[in-house]
């Protein structure tokens, strides 16, 4: 008899907990959600500058500056560096030539590129002791 009164007891205090329990996870489950896209969208901007890099497309170059520009934190490259999108900028530009579009774009972009946030957590770019590389957010 004892054993089923504790039963009962541990069933219905669970009960009582299990809505405590489901408020917290939406704030949780949305911050995971937002790095989970910022993660991404520096992964896809990572990919999208190198191959500008090595077709010399300056649009390629811009699009890449301008994905990275709305991950509203520092961004470390693979050495560990901070990521200094005023020169990625720069290099576009040197490939535009005398695109006077796509210098335009440059100039617009280049104010929200210099005044990147460089604050205490950062996306870092990390490899792991399997060969799995990937942006981490790293919080000091």
């Amino acid at each position: 008899m004892k054993h089923l009164l504790l039963a009962v007891a541990l069933a219905v205090g669970s009960m009582a907990l299990a809505p405590l329990a489901s408020a917290q996870q939406p704030q949780a489950a949305a911050l995971s959600i937002e790095q989970t896209e910022q993660r991404i969208t520096l992964e896809t901007a990572t990919d999208l500058l190198a191959y500008g890099r090595a077709k010399g497309d300056a649009l390629a170059i811009l699009a890449a500056v301008r994905m990275m520009t709305t991950v509203q934190t520092q961004i470390l490259g693979a050495d560990g560096q901070p990521i200094d999108l005023g020169a990625v900028l720069d290099e576009a530009a040197g490939l535009a030539g005398d695109d006077a579009n796509l210098l335009a774009m440059i100039d617009e972009l280049r104010p929200a590129a210099e005044a990147q946030y460089r604050g205490g957590c950062i996306w870092a770019w990390q490899c792991y002791w399997n060969g799995w590389c990937e942006y981490a957010w790293l919080c000091y």
